[in-house]
């Protein structure tokens, strides 16, 4: 199972990424569907490779 820490962490890194989208989105507005883009994909790298870390603490 995952600690307390690794996932702070982990949503952490997603929200500070989705700030990011949020920030430039703001300052570019032509940017923000590439933003979008690109955070989705963040995002969908992250939740296929969930079941991996779990997998593999659950093996420790």
């Amino acid at each position: 199972m995952l600690t307390l820490q690794e996932m702070s962490l982990e949503y952490g890194l997603l929200f500070i990424v989705y700030g990011l989208f949020l920030l430039i989105a703001d300052l570019v507005p032509d940017a923000a569907p590439v933003m979008l883009l690109v955070f989705l994909i963040v995002i969908g790298f992250r939740f296929i490779s969930v079941k991996g870390e779990l997998e593999a603490h659950y093996n420790e």
